[in-house]
Order: C-alpha cells, then structure tokens, then sequence
C-alpha cells in the first residue's frame, strides 16, 4: 500500500460491501479494493466476509464454466442466496462500526433484469444501511 492508503477505511469511516471477482469484500469510498482486517470488526466477521467472497467466486467460477446464462434459475437462486448473506454481513459490519457510512452493494440486484427495466436508480442496488433497518430493501 503507498503511504496513507492504509488507514484510508478508518479515516474516512466509510465502506462498501461488496463482492467482486478476486477481491476482498470490502471497498473504500474511492473504489478501491480493501481487506476485512483494515476495519475493526471481530475475526469471526472477517472470515465469514471472506468466506462469502469466495462463494460469489464460485460462482462466478460455475456460470463461465458451465456457459450458463444470466437466464438460469440456479444461477440467479445462487445470486439471490449469495446476496442475503452479503446483506446479512452489511448489517452486522454497521453493527460493528455504528459510526460508519456502510453501503451495500446488492448483486442480485444488481443483476435483475425485469426489476431494472423499472428503474436505472443505482440506488435501488446500492445503499447506505442503517442500524435501525429490520430488512433488506425489496423491488
């Protein structure tokens, strides 16, 4: 990391939740992939961030592998489980740090075609999460 990058998470008290391909699960404010141990979250969080990290990896793995289409309903079942858990990790990560902006980037979401046909608002896949929100957001 180059000089400053390193407290960058807790200077800004901002983060993003979110999987993509190779990366961490976590992102700072510039876009910038960061690691669970830069936040100051228990080791039990950290690893199930990881551990939710290399289930979007696999699969991600299985859609190219098996030449699937956005279409098929195993791939948007794994997407759709994949993102509640994701969600679940946002709310307790802003559990952990209440003083934090934690944004979630919902995949699923972010995937769906017929609810985005209905708006582009990358709000309706992107949001700050708050700690009095009993659910995530629905289309």
């Amino acid at each position: 990391m180059e000089n400053g990058e390193d407290d960058c998470l807790a200077r800004e008290k901002w983060v993003r939740v979110m999987c993509d391909y190779g990366a961490e699960g976590v992102w700072d404010k510039d876009g910038v992939s960061r690691e669970p141990e830069e936040l100051a979250i228990s080791r039990e969080l950290m690893d199930r961030i990881y551990k939710w990290q290399e289930w979007h990896d696999r699969i991600v793995d299985r859609y190219y592998d098996e030449e699937l289409s956005d279409d098929d309903e195993s791939l948007i079942r794994d997407y759709i489980a994949n993102s509640a858990e994701g969600y679940d990790i946002a709310l307790a990560v802003k559990s952990a740090l209440p003083d934090w902006t934690v944004v979630y980037f919902d995949e699923a979401k972010s995937r769906d075609k017929t609810s985005r046909r209905l708006t582009s608002a990358r709000s309706y896949f992107e949001y700050e999460l708050h700690l009095d929100q009993e659910d995530r957001p629905e289309a």
